[in-house]
């Protein structure tokens, strides 16, 4: 016995098995027994497996980075213990024979140093390998450098303070979220190296006027010995309202000597930031100082808005918070005409909101939540029993000039005292408190 999913391009008679051992189709191992090897269309031979089909849709992206230009360091071969498989073997044999390692196992007192597996990490590149796969994966290269790359080799580390003190710090990681509210003040930039160095603080998302520009946020030159040059002053992020996460790259650039930045150089007043001044490209950058610098160290994180911005655009960009919103593809709605002797409509006015304007519709439910919401006591015309109470005015009678409520008006009443369609979000999730109640 065996089961076959139906297709109307097969005859029954064609999905026998021939053989239980050469397959369907008399197959000869070119597909699996029990499958047809014609399936999905496709040609043994011809069309090419899945993996063949993937690699062809991959040769143009794996072209592209194949022809790449490498503006950074050469990567430098370190003896990784983990990858010489004789040498990691011997070491777990000493392990094992360790008596006070059994023992504290034994009794679970054994403890990992984290610190120590993090500076393994670095030493034998581990940490530098993620930075850049995590580059990649955020299209880091591709926006910031257009057909090149390099590969981080110095750890750069970046913390921003955080507390009513400042005494605590937010790590930068690999794409790790920040908020802007959190990043509203200049970060902890280190790094160990005794050359001289360039940090570019930057974001290849969301430029107001050309896409393919970034905003510079911060430029700190010539860091050599603890002294330093500012060329601008840092910004904090601010990503529009309704455009998702953005990204903010550090990247720190090695030089042998100082390098003349005063084209870079922007002086402005610290309440006033002009964005126009502030437009930049970490290629334009890199190819005006490629004699002299070469990019070292790497590290990113994504921010989306908050409401902490709403004043940073008014007071210091001085522009109107701008706001966006997606603008989805209208979706299709049959004619009431055609719906109608097919199955049964609840209502055409269920069939009216399907093209109305959602902003209209969630106008009228806010209206409608404000009139029937008390500041502190809440919903006055919520009730325990929802439908237990009459739909008509009570004492109302048809024969005195009253006519009960439509079928269709009855049933977007019930709809709006169960919180159902339009009307799920009329309940307050938080109700606020009154200030002057010692009780609340």
């Amino acid at each position: 016995m065996f089961s076959v999913a139906w297709r109307r391009s097969y005859h029954w008679k064609d999905l026998r098995p021939n053989s239980k051992h050469r397959g369907w189709f008399n197959n000869n191992g070119l597909a699996k027994s029990g499958y047809p090897s014609s399936i999905l269309n496709r040609q043994p031979g011809v069309h090419g497996d899945l993996q063949e089909r993937l690699d062809a849709l991959k040769a143009p992206h794996a072209l592209a980075l194949s022809q790449r230009q490498d503006i950074g360091y050469p990567p430098v071969k370190s003896e990784d213990p983990t990858t010489n498989r004789k040498k990691m073997l011997a070491w777990r044999k000493e392990q094992r024979k360790n008596p006070v390692l059994e023992k504290a196992s034994r009794e679970r007192s054994l403890n990992v140093d984290s610190h120590l597996v993090e500076k393994d990490h670095i030493q034998y590149g581990g940490a530098y390998k993620d930075i850049f796969e995590a580059a990649e994966l955020y299209g880091i290269y591709e926006d910031l450098f257009p057909g090149k790359f390099f590969k981080p080799n110095t750890m750069l580390r970046v913390e921003f303070p955080i507390g009513d003190d400042k005494s605590h710090c937010l790590p930068v990681y690999r794409g790790n979220i920040v908020k802007p509210s959190q990043a509203s003040i200049q970060p902890k930039v280190s790094f160990s190296g005794t050359k001289y160095y360039t940090l570019v603080m930057s974001t290849p998302d969301g430029h107001f006027e050309d896409e393919n520009q970034e905003y510079v946020h911060w430029m700190v030159g010539n860091i050599h010995n603890g002294s330093k040059e500012e060329v601008i002053p840092y910004c904090r992020p601010f990503p529009p309202k309704g455009t998702g996460y953005f990204r903010y790259v550090f990247v720190l650039y090695e030089h042998e000597y100082k390098i003349d930045l005063s084209q870079f150089n922007l002086k402005e007043d610290n309440q006033i930031i002009d964005l126009k001044k502030r437009t930049f490209s970490s290629s334009y950058f890199f190819e005006s100082q490629k004699d002299s610098v070469t990019p070292v160290g790497l590290s990113f994180f994504q921010s989306d808005y908050d409401s902490s911005l709403r004043d940073f655009y008014h007071d210091v960009l001085q522009l109107p918070e701008p706001t966006y919103e997606y603008e989805f593809l209208p979706s299709y709605v049959r004619p009431w005409s055609s719906m109608f002797p097919r199955k049964k409509v609840d209502g055409f006015n269920l069939f009216l909101d399907r093209h109305r304007d959602p902003k209209e519709i969630q106008e009228e439910v806010l209206r409608k939540k404000l009139i029937e919401t008390h500041p502190f006591e809440g919903d006055l015309r919520k009730n325990k029993f929802p439908l237990a109470h009459a739909f008509d005015p009570i004492g109302s009678h048809p024969y005195e000039g009253y006519w009960p409520e439509p079928t269709w008006r009855r049933r977007e009443i019930e709809r709006e005292r169960l919180r159902q369609g339009i009307y799920k979000d009329m309940d307050w999730k938080e109700l606020r408190k009154d200030p002057t109640d010692s009780h609340a």
